[in-house]
């Protein structure tokens, strides 16, 4: 299986692309909050961009659920 390394993030990335802190983005991890990253190496941690992207729309999906919900709003 060859991954492009752009299908990769960073730390950096990942809490840019979340609109939060690095530091935010290990504490989430470390609580589950966030898909796992994988770890490459000694110092190297990556997650994988499509799950990232997969998780977020999950996340919205049911956050819009939520709020039809909330406003009494159904499927027609």
């Amino acid at each position: 299986m060859k991954i492009d390394k752009r299908e990769m993030m960073s730390v950096k990335e990942v809490a840019e692309f979340l609109g939060v802190s690095v530091r935010t983005v290990w504490e989430q991890s470390a609580r589950g909050e966030i898909p796992h990253p994988i770890k490459i190496g000694r110092k190297i941690t990556r997650w994988h961009k499509a799950t990232l992207e997969e998780w977020l729309k999950e996340k919205l999906a049911l956050a819009e659920k939520e709020r039809k919900k909330i406003l009494g709003i159904s499927k027609i």
